[in-house]
């Protein structure tokens, strides 16, 4: 039977990471009115805007979690968010939607997309520890990517309805409330993940659980909700580009931005030593991505089936091993 404390602590848990999520599609609901009200161009909010959203919980996490001074759970956080955007949210939309299929143009973007992301995850494995270096070079390595598929339209862009808004026929009073809706989600994000965090660090002790390793699994999976449910709208509207997009693109601001928030913030290296296994199971699911869309233009539906099963693989094994 389990401890009425433990079950008070899962409880309370359960509700801050349920509160997350509500909240972050909220931000991302009012980050796409934004883009209406004040006529920003789709390019920016499909890519930059909402990929910046997306990684809001993740950001959240590292800011309270620096702030408390338990980074790793920021840290397994991470990398297993990304690690389940590239296999759990991608396979279920790829089987769920029978194939994620790009044209020929989008195929291109997305290898070389892959290609960056492969080095940047190998240049974070390689060193195993995070100073601030590391981290001004991982925000600098994201903006010049930023740089070149603006020049060169991402296939976000290409997924998205280039309509042109009417931004004239809104009063400042909508702007003002849909700003003002914008910031008190966010505010609600970040003060869910407040609790989240607190709750994270006695769970994983009463469980006798690295704190790193629960971050990495269990709280990981939750934060990629907002992708989840971002990617599976895109595949009903039949924008395969747009999800593939999204959710490969949406590695970078995890990757990146949340890495160098946290060395930035942290005052001690971050330590990569207890996540080096997951570059065994990271490395093969981009590896599986990249050779399906090289011979199929596609993700089809078992590479879907693949990708989710090397998910549980991991899962599997980072719990249990």
């Amino acid at each position: 039977m389990l401890p009425v404390h433990l079950v008070f602590q899962v409880v309370v848990f359960s509700i801050a990471f349920a509160t997350m999520w509500l909240a972050s599609d909220k931000v991302i609901n009012y980050a796409v009115q934004i883009s209406d009200l004040f006529n920003i161009s789709k390019l920016f909010v499909g890519f930059i805007f909402i990929g910046l959203v997306t990684a809001l919980p993740e950001v959240a996490v590292v800011l309270t979690s620096a702030f408390d001074g338990i980074p790793e759970i920021a840290t397994g956080n991470i990398i297993g968010a990304n690690f389940n955007n590239l296999t759990l949210v991608l396979g279920v939309t790829a089987f769920w939607g029978s194939g994620l299929a790009v044209d020929r143009k989008e195929k291109r973007s997305l290898l070389w997309l892959i290609l960056i992301i492969s080095v940047l995850f190998l240049f974070v494995f390689a060193f195993k520890q995070l100073s601030l270096f590391h981290g001004i070079v991982l925000i600098l390595s994201y903006l010049f990517t930023l740089l070149w598929m603006w020049k060169n339209k991402t296939v976000v862009d290409q997924g998205v309805n280039n309509e042109a808004s009417n931004f004239n026929n809104y009063t400042i009073y909508d702007k003002i409330i849909v700003i003002s809706k914008f910031l008190l989600s966010t505010f609600i994000v970040l003060l869910a993940s407040e609790v989240a965090v607190g709750r994270s660090e006695i769970i994983s002790d009463m469980l006798n659980l690295s704190i790193t390793t629960f971050g990495a699994t269990i709280f990981s999976i939750v934060t990629t909700v907002p992708e989840l449910a971002l990617s599976i709208n895109a595949v009903r509207k039949k924008e395969h580009g747009m999800a593939l997009g999204t959710l490969i693109g949406s590695v970078l601001p995890h990757l990146c931005l949340c890495f160098s928030f946290l060395t930035m913030l942290s005052n001690k290296p971050i330590s990569l030593v207890k996540l080096s296994s997951f570059m065994y199971f990271i490395f093969p699911a981009l590896l599986i991505i990249s050779v399906s869309l090289w011979f199929k233009n596609k993700l089809s539906k078992f590479t879907g089936f693949l990708l989710f099963t090397l998910f549980i693989m991991s899962f599997i094994y980072h719990i249990f091993f």
